[in-house]
This record gives C-alpha cells, structure tokens and sequence, in this order.
C-alpha cells in the first residue's frame, strides 16, 4: 500500500510580480539570488501564517534562520542579509528586532496583502448564500 501523502499548500503569485519596480531592482542588484532569497522567506512567512509546523504567527510575519534560507534560496548567508536590508530600503518588507540574532532573524513583509492570494469566487458565493437566505426567510420574491 502506497504511503499517504499530504497534499501540498500552493500559493499564487501575481503574473506581473517581477514587473515591480521593487522586484526588478532586486534583480538589477542581485540577479536571480535577490529574487529567490526574497521569494524563499516570502513563502516561510506563508507558511508560518498557515501554521506549517510550527506556532501561527501574524500575517506576513516571520522569523527564519539564516542558515536555512541561505541553503534554500543557493545564496550566501552574507546575499541574504545583503537582500533583505535592500528589500527593507525598498520598502517591501521590514527586519524586526535588528539587523539579526544570531542565526536567526525576523522580518515583517508590508506589502502581504498585495502578494496573499484574493478568493475570487467568494463575492459569487456570498451573493447566492444571501439569495439562498432571502428565498428562505420571505419566500420567493417576485
């Protein structure tokens, strides 16, 4: 019997995200290792707000280490500091609590909402939640 597996949490991302002037300055600093650092930890903190783990935290709100995102981003862990202060001047996210501790630092993305997936059917589905509601509560309208 095959072993069970979990389904995998997917997030989406704006087809024009890399069209950002914040982004494509990150690239034209960076190249592609300003990008995956910052993608790397933009995806922690989603994963962190879904509780992936470990304690939920506030949304766009994450502490990650050093040394992990160094390894999963194929950057330095010197890039990523160096990422993630440019990311900060940008204004695309803010360290907390310093520039780091130890391994470990936190940052806070202030742009979350721009880049947490938006339900587009929900509108469609609350309109027919309040048409099903009125239909019966009063009955038909006519």
């Amino acid at each position: 019997m095959p072993a069970k597996r979990t389904p995998r949490v997917t997030s989406d991302l704006d087809i024009a995200f890399f069209l950002q002037d914040s982004i494509r300055a990150l690239v034209s600093e960076f190249g592609s290792a300003g990008v995956a650092v910052f993608l790397v930890i933009l995806w922690e903190a989603k994963r962190a707000a879904l509780s992936g783990g470990r304690r939920p935290t506030k949304q766009g709100t994450v502490t990650v280490s050093l040394r992990s995102i160094a390894e999963l981003s194929g950057a330095t862990g010197e890039q990523v500091n160096e990422v993630v202060d440019s990311a900060a001047a940008k204004g695309l996210l803010k360290r907390l609590g310093g520039r780091y501790k130890g391994d470990r630092f936190g940052v806070r993305f202030l742009k979350w909402d721009a880049w947490e997936p938006k339900d587009s059917s929900s509108a469609r589905r609350k309109r027919q939640y309040r048409e099903r509601k009125r239909d019966t509560d009063w009955g038909p309208m006519s």
